[in-house]
């Protein structure tokens, strides 16, 4: 088991949680999601802000933990 890299996807999947629970909370709290919505309109400015702030760091977290659970190094598993 490699701690460094199963901390770092703990800690990218636990931003990624938090940032989808208050993405449908309260999304009045992120900036730049106006932003994208009024640059590519609601939908698909949503759907980007989405993937970006919420999809990318839980899939990343989660493939850090099985790589870090498996002994490989953070720099190893993202090349």
């Amino acid at each position: 088991m490699n701690w460094i890299t199963f901390g770092i996807g703990l800690a990218i999947l636990g931003y990624g949680l938090f940032s989808g629970i208050m993405w449908f909370a309260k999304p009045s709290l992120f900036r730049k999601l106006e932003a994208m919505k009024a640059r590519w309109g609601a939908k698909a400015g949503a759907i980007w802000h989405f993937a970006s702030y919420v999809a990318v760091p839980v899939l990343l977290g989660i493939l850090l933990l099985v790589a870090g659970s498996r002994g490989v190094a953070v720099f190893a598993a993202l090349g």
